[in-house]
């Protein structure tokens, strides 16, 4: 009660509390007949220091120099396992190897966080490794204590190697809670969120096994956290305070419990907010607030504080309200478990019930209330522990046995058999072909109800018949379903699927045509042969395909059937494409184009004078190569050209036929009478003049080959042409309203 200020305290066998030191020893540790601890300092060194009891700590060295320890540690052999930050090299609180003897100092073992803190603490030793927790978070304490964090189980040897998480427990966690309770008979125990929920929970290091033990009693107030600190261990019990933290409130209402890896006890609800247990002369001491000042009405500490509690487990009084062993007429109930208290047994109708018993794990002190029951009907046992308060109540339902010996479900080799149904008792299934006689398929029954039982029986070969004998509840009503299997005859399927050239599938391609010409490129090479695939339709029919030596060439493709005879041939006709681009024949309605030969491409078409200008006569040109493509491109009017252009199969080569269309003219130089358009002269070897009428107009000239050579528009009555090349030409004039057209000859 004294305002003494922090310091180290001890406590003799009387229980006399006194006070040694006026330095604040934090995780003080047991080595031999010293004690190694950290010496409070906040934001100091905080080097790991040794302690005889008598003469004041030595502090042990090569520490400080460059890294400073935060508290954490633990002895590993002639070691420590020590949690340590690096004073200049930006690495946050990690997990290092300190060796007294070693003047390079702490040596790093992981860097958990590279961005942060990896907070290593909770050192456990269990065997030759120690277990540790890394909560990478900021934990405020001054308001309600809260986390933002995520905890992980890691384990060391001491070797950089050595040093990992421990993934068989995270993976089954959400994340451990505040402190890792201990290790017990070689197992560690610890706190964990598991689905959410806080569960005590042990894991093997040696069986690599985790177990989730119990939930993790409570006072049954709203959960913000959960709390465990410093533990110890008697007579095969770990102590410690452990609960929850009501909403709102700043000290967790947390009560002595201890545990011994199996069951789960509360041995007090008196003095709360428990923590720093330890075991002096068989008795378990902690710090605590005494009863009536844990917390005012507004929620402040009252005035004591915290005070050193003693607690002795030889006067514990048992709240063991647990059944040893629930038996039914005489045999111990299917499936017991003490901490399961509701069973269920199903009996024939007209059967009696049998009657029940029980014995109760603390024989000698707790109480047993039977109550036997009708059929149907439920029998209970109430278990009373020697508190007088505590108890469980165990019932066993019994009820009349269900005769359902249907099937919900039937599989063979994981798929529902074809046409299932619950009232359909008979199915006959055709195998495969190829399947093999001693390959049994495997046949699945699924009850209707789940409390009847399947066997099934497989034939000794196939062709055979599958039993699935259902047997109800009552264990008399049965259901027999049967399967007939049998293998299908060789298929006669000779067919194609899937016909591709070079990976693309066949133009046209069908199952039914069987005979398809493919042209390739013109300069497709000869000794190149397209790669040719055909898919049977029946995958155990074989395709064999026949390749020609050149191209053209034809590629034959054989579907021999499953039956070894049925044969089906589709053949592909190769040949390179034709670039021949010229015309057989060219008419004029009708009529063949006078003097035609395929190797000339222009013909002058005069018309007879009067011709309507929108009478364009109708041109049709015949290929040569019948594969080979003819369009006509006609004018919008006469005079003008009409043009034939043929596109060889190749579908690149192309020829290009002109038909010039004129009118007669009705005076030497005009082709219409009420035409302004005059030319002079029309034979020079010079230039050529234009007369285009007050409105101007354009002027198009065109060489024998039908191609444009000049085209130009003029704004002024009168222009001047000149032509480079001697030869023939046609002049188209137009105005937007009139055109006239005129030969002339440059020389």
């Amino acid at each position: 009660g004294a305002a003494d200020g922090l310091g180290t305290y001890k406590v003799d066998a009387s229980n006399n509390v006194s006070r040694v030191a006026d330095w604040y020893m934090t995780n003080p540790a047991v080595n031999g007949d010293k004690l190694n601890f950290i010496e409070y300092e906040y934001n100091g060194d905080q080097p790991i220091l040794e302690w005889d009891g008598i003469n004041d700590p030595e502090t042990l060295p090569y520490q400080t120099d460059n890294y400073q320890t935060t508290g954490a540690f633990c002895k590993l052999g002639d070691k420590f396992i020590v949690t340590a930050k690096h004073k200049t090299a930006g690495v946050g609180k990690e997990l290092y190897l300190y060796d007294p003897t070693d003047a390079s100092g702490p040596q790093l073992l992981l860097d958990i966080n590279l961005t942060g803190d990896g907070n290593p603490d909770d050192f456990i030793v269990v065997g030759d490794k120690v277990f540790f927790k890394s909560t990478q978070s900021f934990f405020d304490w001054t308001h309600v204590p809260k986390f933002w964090s995520e905890s992980d189980l890691y384990e060391t040897d001491g070797t950089i190697t050595g040093t990992v998480k421990v993934e068989t427990v995270n993976s089954a966690i959400d994340k451990l809670n505040m402190d890792i309770l201990g290790e017990l008979n070689g197992k560690l125990l610890l706190s964990a969120s598991v689905d959410g929920d806080a569960e005590l929970c042990s894991y093997d290091p040696v069986a690599g096994t985790f177990t989730t033990l119990s939930d993790i009693p409570s006072n049954g107030a709203a959960s913000t956290g959960m709390f465990f600190d410093t533990n110890n261990i008697l007579d095969g019990w770990i102590y410690y305070g452990g609960g929850h933290l009501p909403t709102g409130a700043i000290y967790a209402d947390r009560y002595l419990y201890r545990t011994n890896g199996t069951d789960v006890e509360l041995l007090d609800t008196v003095a709360s907010a428990v923590s720093e247990v330890a075991i002096y002369n068989s008795k378990v001491y902690f710090k605590a607030l005494m009863p009536g000042v844990s917390k005012l009405a507004d929620g402040t500490l009252g005035t004591s504080g915290f005070e050193l509690m003693v607690y002795d487990p030889n006067s514990l009084i048992s709240n063991n309200a647990f059944l040893a062993d629930l038996t039914i007429a005489a045999t111990t109930i299917d499936g017991f478990d003490k901490y399961n208290t509701k069973y269920e047994m199903a009996l024939p109708e007209g059967t009696p019930a049998p009657e029940i018993s029980g014995v109760a794990e603390d024989a000698a002190n707790a109480t047993l209330a039977i109550t036997q029951a009708s059929f149907p009907g439920t029998a209970t046992i109430v278990v009373t522990a020697e508190d007088g308060t505590t108890s469980n109540t165990y019932t066993v339902e019994f009820r009349i046995a269900s005769t359902v010996s249907s099937l919900s479900d039937l599989t063979i080799d994981g798929t529902q058999v074809d046409g299932f149904s619950t009232e359909t008792l008979i199915y006959n299934v055709v195998l495969p072909a190829d399947h093999s006689a001693d390959l049994i398929p495997a046949v699945v029954g699924t009850a209707t109800d789940e409390n009847a039982t399947v066997a099934v029986t497989d034939p000794a070969a196939i062709p055979g018949t599958t039993t699935i004998v259902v047997t109800a509840e009552d264990g008399t009503t049965t259901s027999t379903y049967t399967i007939n299997f049998t293998i299908a005859p060789p298929s006669t399927v000779s067919s194609l699927s899937d016909l591709t050239i070079d990976g693309v599938q066949v133009d046209g391609f069908s199952t039914e045509t069987l005979i398809y010409n493919v042209v390739l490129p013109a300069d497709h090479s000869a000794d190149l042969i397209p790669v040719v695939v055909g898919t049977a339709t029946d995958e155990n029919a074989s395709v064999e395909v026949t390749n020609p030596d050149a191209i053209p060439g034809t590629t034959t493709i054989v579907v021999t059937a499953e039956d070894g005879t049925t044969e089906t041939t589709y053949t592909i006709e190769f040949r390179a494409a034709s670039t021949v681009s010229s015309l057989s024949d060219l008419t004029i309605d009708d009529v063949q184009v006078d003097d035609f030969d395929a190797a000339t491409l222009t013909y002058f078409v005069d018309l007879p004078s009067g011709h309507s200008t929108d009478l364009i006569p109708v041109v049709v040109g015949i290929p040569t190569d019948e594969n080979a493509t003819v369009v006509v491109n006609n004018p919008d009017a006469i005079p003008d050209i009409t043009t034939v252009v043929v596109t060889a199969e190749d579908g690149t080569t192309e020829t290009t036929y002109s038909i010039v269309f004129t009118i007669a003219p009705t005076a030497v130089y005009e082709l219409e009478s009420n035409s302004n358009f005059k030319v002079y002269p029309t034979v020079s070897n010079k230039h050529f003049n234009v007369e285009l009428g007050q409105k101007g107009g354009s002027v198009k000239v065109f060489n024998t080959l039908g191609e444009m050579v000049l085209s130009k528009t003029f704004y002024n009555s009168e222009a001047q042409i000149n032509i480079e090349q001697n030869g023939m030409y046609l002049m188209l004039i137009s105005n937007g309203t009139k055109k006239a057209t005129f030969k002339i000859f440059k020389n």
